[in-house]
C-alpha cells in the first residue's frame, strides 16, 4: 500500500557528500482520503524494502552533493523518467530509461540550489500510454544552501483514469491533490500570531495552480522552473494574496498570520477544489448541476475537496476587538436569480444592490455583479441577502478581516463560532475595515464552480480617502466563465461579445484586471489596431498586483499584456492615443473588445 508523502524528510543516505539512494517503480494502491475508504491503483516510486509513497521521494540534500545508486523498473511498461540529472548552463535533458524487470544506475550532482521536479512516462514500444499512467512517478530534488530556512513543502499532483478508454469520447476520472491527499485530509497547519510562515509549492501535475491565501498577504521569495530556480532580491519581492506555480516549478513564500481564527490556503481554480472530485474515490460519476447542500455536516468538508489545506492561527496574549463608533460604510447586496436566463443551462445568478429609493425587482440580475466601493481605513458594513434557491457564501478577496466573516462556511471563525451558509431567504452580515486601497473581488464561496461559473462574482473596489470613483477613467476587465448554446465560454465582463470600452484619448485611465473563471489562465492583450491579424500592442504600466503595489523595479512601462490565473487581480495605468483599439482574452475559446478612444 503507498502512503502519502508530507516531504518532512529525505530518501536515501547522506554520508560524506555523498547521498545513496536505490528507488524502485512498482504498481501499488492508495489511499487519497481516509484508509477506511476505497484504495485507488496507482503506478508509485519507493525506496527499494520501504512501502511506496504519492508523490515520489524527496531528494533534499547540501547543494554540491553527489546522487549515487539505482533505479529499477518493477512495473509491466518501460519507464522513461526526466529530471533525475544536473541543471545550469550546458546541461541538456537525457531521459533514464528502464526497461520492465531492469535498473539502469543514478549518478548525478545537485549541482544549484533551489527545487526542481523529475517526473516520468510509461511507454509500450515507442509510444507513450495514455490515461494518466506515470502521473505519479514525481518527485522533487532540492538543493539547499548553508543558511537555507526551514520550510513546509506542499507538491501538487494529478491522477486520472480513462474510463473505457477505446471509446470514442472516454470519460475521465481526474484527482488534484496536495502531498497525495486530497481535501478534508490534505495537511493542516497550525500557527500562533505573529510566527513566521514559510512554505514551499511545487508543482508536479503540469498545469499552473493559482494558490490564494485567505485573509492575509504573503511574500513571493523566488519562483523555480524545471531548470532554473530564481531567489528573488528584496527589491523584487511582491506581496500577493495569490499567486500561480509554474506548469512544473514552484515558488517560496512568507507570511506573518497577524490575527487568529481558521484560514485556508487553496487552489483558485474552483474545477480543481470541487466538490465533484471525490466521487473518482469511489468510482461514480459525480452529479450535474448544483451541488446539494447537506445540514448533517460541515460545508467546507462537504463542499470542497482537492487542492485544499487548512490553517488554525492560535492568539497569542489576549485579542481585544476593536470596535469603531465612527463613520461607517454600509452596502446591502441581494444575490439574485433569473430562471432560464442560460436556457438549458438554467437560472442566472447575480448580485445587485439598490439604485434609488425603489428595490430591485425580484428577478434582476447583473454579471458580473454590483461593484462595492468603499474606502481604505473605513470600516464596511455589507450585508448580504440570499434570494437565490441556493445556500450560498460569499468570500471578500484579498480582503484583510476577521476570520468569521471571510466567507468559509463551517470553518470561518474559531471555537463553536463558525461563519454559517447563507440558507435561502436568510442573510448575514460582513463587517471589515480596509487597510490598504486596491482591486479585490466578492464572490461565491459555496460551490464555487457552479455558482460562479452561473454569475456570483462582483468587482470589490477599494480607494485612497479622499478619492472618488470616476467609471470614465477607472475600468474593470472581469474574465469569467458563463454558458451559451450549452456550452460553458469565457466571457469578458459578462459577454462572449461586450460593447466597446470608449476612452478619452490623451487622459490616464486604470485599468483593473480579474480573472475569476473556472479552470482558465488567460493571456489579456491591448492591440495597437482593430485589426485582428496586427500583434503591435499598446503601452501600459502595472502598478498593483492583488491590491498591493509592485515595487518599483517591478512598476514599469511594458506592452500591455498579462497572463493571469483565476483568483488574481492587476492594476494597469495607460494614456490611449486617439484611435480604434481592440482588447482580446485568450483562453480555451477568445474574446475580443472593441476599444475607442476619441478627443
Amino acid at each position: 500500500m503507498a502512503t502519502a508523502n508530507d516531504y518532512e524528510r529525505s530518501a536515501g543516505t547522506l554520508r560524506d557528500g555523498v547521498l545513496t539512494l536505490h528507488l524502485v517503480a512498482r504498481p501499488a494502491q492508495w489511499h487519497p482520503t481516509r484508509d477506511s475508504d476505497p484504495a485507488l491503483p496507482v503506478d508509485a516510486l519507493s525506496e527499494e524494502g520501504k512501502a511506496p509513497s504519492v508523490p515520489g521521494p524527496l531528494l533534499r540534500a547540501p547543494v554540491g552533493t553527489r546522487v549515487r545508486g539505482t533505479l529499477r523498473n518493477a512495473l509491466a511498461e518501460t519507464l522513461v523518467v526526466n529530471g533525475l540529472r544536473e541543471r545550469g548552463p550546458g546541461t541538456t535533458e537525457r531521459p533514464l530509461i528502464v526497461p520492465p524487470g531492469e535498473s539502469r544506475p543514478l549518478d548525478f550532482t545537485i549541482n544549484v540550489p533551489g527545487a526542481y521536479g523529475y517526473y516520468s512516462e510509461l511507454h509500450a514500444g515507442d509510444k507513450v500510454i495514455p490515461g494518466g499512467h506515470g502521473t505519479s512517478l514525481v518527485g522533487i530534488i532540492i538543493g539547499d544552501t548553508a543558511r537555507a530556512p526551514r520550510e513546509r513543502i506542499m507538491a501538487t499532483t494529478f491522477w486520472n483514469r480513462l474510463i473505457d478508454s477505446s471509446a470514442k469520447a472516454p470519460e475521465e476520472r481526474v484527482l488534484f491533490l496536495i502531498n497525495g491527499k486530497i481535501w478534508p485530509h490534505t495537511p493542516r497547519f497550525t500557527e500562533q500570531v505573529g510566527d513566521t510562515v514559510r512554505w514551499r509549492v511545487v508543482d508536479l501535475s503540469f498545469t499552473e495552480h493559482p494558490m490564494h491565501l485567505h485573509g492575509f498577504y504573503f511574500r513571493v521569495d523566488s519562483r523555480g522552473t524545471l531548470d532554473v530556480d530564481s531567489a528573488y532580491t528584496p527589491e523584487q519581492r511582491r506581496m500577493v494574496v495569490t499567486e500561480a506555480t509554474p506548469a512544473f516549478g514552484n515558488f517560496t513564500l512568507t507570511w506573518v498570520p497577524e490575527r487568529a481564527g481558521n484560514w485556508i490556503f487553496h487552489c483558485h481554480k474552483p474545477a480543481h477544489t470541487w466538490y465533484g472530485l471525490r466521487y473518482t474515490v469511489t468510482n461514480t460519476a459525480a452529479p450535474d448541476g448544483p451541488q446539494p447542500m447537506r445540514h448533517d455536516v460541515l460545508h467546507v468538508e462537504d463542499g470542497m475537496s482537492g487542492l485544499v489545506v487548512a490553517i488554525s492561527v492560535r492568539p497569542r496574549g489576549t485579542a481585544v476587538a476593536q470596535q469603531s463608533n465612527g463613520p461607517r460604510h454600509r452596502f446591502r447586496v441581494l444575490a439574485q436569480q433569473r430562471a432560464g436566463f442560460y436556457g438549458v443551462d438554467g437560472a442566472g445568478l447575480g448580485y445587485v444592490m439598490r439604485d434609488g429609493d425603489a428595490p430591485p425587482a425580484a428577478d434582476s440580475i447583473r454579471i458580473p455583479g454590483a461593484p462595492i466601493v468603499t474606502t481604505r481605513g473605513v470600516p464596511a458594513e455589507i450585508t448580504v441577502v440570499n434570494r437565490t434557491a441556493y445556500a450560498t457564501a460569499v468570500h471578500w478577496h484579498g480582503i484583510e478581516l476577521e476570520s468569521y466573516y471571510d466567507g468559509v462556511a463551517g470553518w470561518s471563525g474559531a471555537g463553536k463560532r463558525l461563519a454559517p451558509m447563507i440558507a435561502p431567504g436568510d442573510s448575514f452580515v460582513a463587517r471589515f475595515t480596509p487597510p490598504r486601497a486596491g482591486t479585490f473581488i466578492y464572490h461565491a464561496h459555496a460551490d464555487d464552480a457552479w455558482q460562479m461559473s452561473h454569475g456570483l462574482y462582483a468587482p470589490l473596489i477599494v480607494l485612497e480617502p479622499g478619492e472618488r470613483w470616476d467609471p470614465a477613467t477607472d475600468h474593470v476587465l472581469l474574465i469569467a466563465g458563463g454558458y451559451a448554446n450549452g456550452k460553458y465560454v469565457d466571457v469578458l465582463n459578462g459577454s462572449t461579445a461586450p460593447p466597446p470600452l470608449e476612452l478619452r484619448a490623451g487622459v490616464k485611465h486604470r485599468i483593473r484586471v480579474i480573472n475569476v473563471t473556472a479552470d482558465e489562465e488567460a493571456d489579456l492583450g491591448w492591440f495597437a489596431r482593430a485589426d485582428t491579424t496586427d500583434s503591435t500592442l499598446v503601452t501600459w504600466r502595472a502598478i498593483a498586483k492583488d491590491g498591493a503595489y509592485l515595487p518599483a523595479r517591478v512598476a514599469i512601462e511594458r506592452p500591455a499584456t498579462v497572463h493571469i490565473n483565476p483568483g488574481e487581480t492587476w492594476d494597469f495605468e495607460v494614456t490611449p492615443k486617439v484611435g480604434d483599439t481592440q482588447i482580446r482574452v485568450r483562453s480555451f475559446m477568445r474574446v475580443a473588445m472593441p476599444v475607442v478612444a476619441r478627443e
